[in-house]
């Protein structure tokens, strides 16, 4: 799942690309544990994920080669955790969402959406898909947006409608989504944390097992020059390097 945004850009910018192009991907397909509760998508993995080389690949594949320079962003990761912190970006002219699911969906939408400017366009490719429509329908009654879906062709489905007017994003709504998936994400953060310190530990502790190693190893080097030097006789008292 992905979105991609591109802010309104001038002169200051590249002529190849007269707007910044940030795209926002998982690139390791759906989350496994979305906070909508809809987790079978994740088993869809190894059919839809597709890895950030890949989509590069593909920008040359298409004859975009020259677009890709730093006027491209790749932001990785689930949109519930990089979304919010897609602080760079303020303006956006087009916002195109391929999120699938609601959770997804929403988490475009509420973060991203105060920024697309006046006159932008919000193109919705997975309308199609119930739990898409649901999250785009119910963001659009909660706002009161009363822009046109137009349906951009019958094959896919997908829709767009143009920004008409500023919106007040009503985030306390969104936190009451996400709160769950909060306290998930948190145990998982310290699970993550725990395996990190525990790794860690292990890493110093054999790093200690080797410096004990090596100083043993140089009073028997030493033990060995003075031995030839004939000034010890006796050879010095072993030790273990265990713990």
């Amino acid at each position: 799942m992905g979105c991609l945004g591109a802010p309104g850009g001038g002169a200051e910018h590249n002529e190849k690309c007269a707007r910044d192009v940030w795209v926002c991907d998982s690139f390791q397909g759906f989350e496994p544990d979305p906070w909508d509760g809809d987790r079978d998508w994740s088993k869809l993995n190894s059919v839809v994920a597709v890895d950030e080389e890949a989509v590069r690949d593909n920008f040359h594949n298409y004859g975009l080669g020259a677009f890709l320079d730093e006027s491209i962003h790749f932001v990785k990761g689930f949109f519930a955790d990089t979304l919010p912190h897609l602080h760079r970006v303020h303006t956006i002219a087009v916002l195109r969402m391929d999120g699938d699911l609601f959770s997804s969906t929403s988490d475009i939408l509420y973060n991203l959406y105060d920024r697309v400017a006046i006159g932008g366009f919000i193109v919705v490719d997975d309308y199609h898909i119930k739990q898409c429509a649901d999250a785009v329908d119910s963001f659009r009654n909660v706002h009161g947006i009363i822009d046109a879906l137009t349906q951009i062709d019958t094959h896919s489905k997908a829709v767009y409608w143009r920004k008409s007017a500023h919106v007040e994003v009503q985030r306390d709504i969104y936190e009451g989504y996400t709160s769950k998936k909060d306290l998930k994400r948190g145990q998982r953060s310290r699970d993550a944390h725990g395996q990190l310190d525990a790794e860690q530990a292990q890493t110093k502790g054999k790093e200690g097992v080797r410096e004990k190693d090596g100083n043993e190893d140089s009073k028997l080097s030493e033990w060995r020059k003075r031995q030839l030097e004939g000034k010890t006789p006796a050879q010095p008292e072993a030790r273990s390097s265990g713990p």
